[in-house]
């Protein structure tokens, strides 16, 4: 769905020789290029100030953005169809359950000349597996159990077991590397200077202002197919979101993609900028810690909870309504949404009746953990303003983005898994890479996940028989029976909240084409182009 604006008027990211010989764009005159100019929301590329794109390396979300403009995958998602689609494997077949056989693209080379064939998908995928690399998408592809090579451009992937998902979750992390450049340079080397087979070869990164790094990239001249958009250097700005749209304004950015907040409506743009919002696979939820124990041990004050919050609210007041209220676990457009009917709509003297039945009518308190960012810290605010309604007081820690991958994701790639102080975690904005509600319940609601706040991890899961029953399916019309399963049982013992689906907002200079489609991870630069 995209919504546009009355009138499109808004209220509404080598050294010396090697990288001139490998890096450089192959034009006599730097100021004869054209360039696209772009900003990607919130924070885009962390604080980390780590610049180029190796998906190795990379601990960093929004980077997801850059590697798919320099490296390519097996297979990719159509987010619009929520189809798997060829890519450097132009088909595939399954064996048997546990095998499949990728036929590999022929003609296909790396940004360094190098050849894409069967030994660089077994290079990839051993390198990801290998624990050493520490590569932060490992746990992901811990279902593969060998990789070989059958001839120069055919491969098999077989699994430990069966594995629904492999597929999908190849087109999202399976970032395709030369071994021959990764082996002779090295990983630290190759982390700096990355080289895919994408659309967009990496240039360099222009860190010396601090506030407003730069991360550029180049058209592939020796892509493997013929190219549509007609820009030269695509630039990537690292800012603030207040900073995104005041640059947008004065002609700096030619595109800006921002999460929704309530800022955006007051945002005022002049006419040459075309300003809209995509209902995206974004979405928002809190979770419960009710391995903790106290109060959320309890169905009822689970279920208080959901009936206490108001999802149209939160949009309206913390989204600047660029939202839809969402009342499945998997938002709308991903395999396993369930429509309804609905389960729970805001009643607050219904969330009263059953916080007294578990015997708290004097009401509960609560600890929840929240982003600092927005749109988190105003839809925790928000929610704090709701739940009190009910008798439910929410005493919310806001955490940076450096402070949660500090205190909480590194900690959990570290392998620790001690229950959280805390009572729950509003996740906000939360990417459906894959198109599927597994990603989320893998991630979260199994024993086994690395991000499991406190549901069952403690004791047998539920969970994880309905989880496994869905990945094991044959094709997606067993998955997404299997997928709504879950999502059914997840509502009724009230272990999640969702919340809304987000509205990306896009603000594109007139003159520019670019239909970001259902997904903003990854966008896909090579469908921009300018209008002549």
């Amino acid at each position: 769905m995209i919504r546009f604006s009355g009138s499109f008027i808004a209220l509404s990211i080598w050294a010396g020789v090697l990288v001139a010989v490998l890096c450089s764009p192959a034009y006599p005159e730097q100021s004869a290029r054209r360039q696209l100019h772009v900003s990607i929301f919130d924070q885009a590329f962390g604080s980390s100030r780590q610049g180029a794109p190796d998906p190795m390396k990379s601990r960093q979300m929004q980077y997801f953005n850059l590697q798919h403009q320099v490296f390519e995958t097996l297979v990719s998602i159509d987010y619009n169809t929520n189809t798997v689609l060829p890519l450097l494997a132009e088909k595939w077949e399954r064996l048997d359950p546990l095998t499949i056989r990728f036929f590999l693209r022929s003609g296909v080379r790396f940004h360094n000349g190098e050849r894409f064939n069967a030994s660089s998908v077994v290079f990839t995928l051993d390198l990801m597996r290998n624990p050493r690399s520490r590569f932060p998408g490992r746990f992901l592809l811990d279902t593969i159990e060998s990789v070989s090579v059958v001839d120069d451009y055919t491969v098999d992937i077989r699994t430990r077991s069966a594995d629904g998902m492999l597929l999908r979750k190849l087109a999202v992390i399976g970032f395709m590397l030369p071994a021959g450049y990764h082996n002779r340079v090295g990983e630290s080397y190759f982390a700096r200077y990355p080289m895919g087979t994408g659309p967009f070869r990496f240039f360099y990164v222009d860190n010396e202002n601090t506030e407003k790094m730069t991360i550029h990239f180049v058209k592939n001249e020796h892509y493997w197919r013929p190219l549509d958009f007609n820009f030269d250097e695509l630039v990537y700005h690292c800012m603030e979101p207040d900073t995104q749209w005041e640059e947008l304004r004065g002609g700096t950015l030619d595109m800006v993609v921002s999460l929704p907040s309530d800022r955006i409506s007051r945002v005022k743009l002049p006419k040459k900028i075309s300003f809209f919002s995509c209902l995206g696979l974004r979405s928002a939820a809190m979770l419960f810690n009710i391995d903790k124990g106290g109060p959320l041990a309890r169905i009822e004050v689970r279920q208080a909870l959901q009936y206490a919050v108001d999802r149209k609210e939160i949009i309206s007041r913390a989204l600047g309504g660029y939202g839809m209220p969402l009342y499945s676990v998997a938002s709308r457009g991903a395999l396993g949404h369930c429509p309804g009917p609905l389960r729970y709509r805001e009643d607050i003297q219904r969330a009263r009746k059953l916080l007294a039945q578990a015997d708290y009518e004097n009401g509960i308190v609560l600890k929840m953990l929240a982003s600092a960012h927005e749109p988190s810290c105003s839809v925790a605010k928000t929610l704090q303003k709701q739940l009190a309604r009910a008798g439910i007081t929410l005493e919310v820690t806001f955490l940076t983005r450096d402070e949660l991958i500090r205190q909480v994701i590194e900690p959990r790639l570290r392998g620790e898994r001690s229950t959280h102080e805390y009572d729950l975690w509003l996740i906000s904005g939360w990417p459906n890479l894959f198109a599927s509600g597994t990603h989320f319940y893998f991630v979260f609601l199994h024993s086994g996940g690395i991000f499991n706040f406190g549901t069952y991890q403690q004791q047998a899961s539920p969970i994880d028989a309905l989880y496994e029953a869905a990945v094991a399916a044959a094709d997606n019309q067993d998955l997404c029976v299997a997928l709504k399963k879950l999502d059914t049982y997840l509502l009724e013992q009230s272990l999640v909240v969702p919340l809304y689906q987000m509205e990306m907002v896009y603000g594109i200079r007139k003159g520019i084409r670019f239909d970001p489609g259902m997904n903003d991870m990854p966008l896909r630069f090579d469908r921009c182009s300018f209008v002549e």
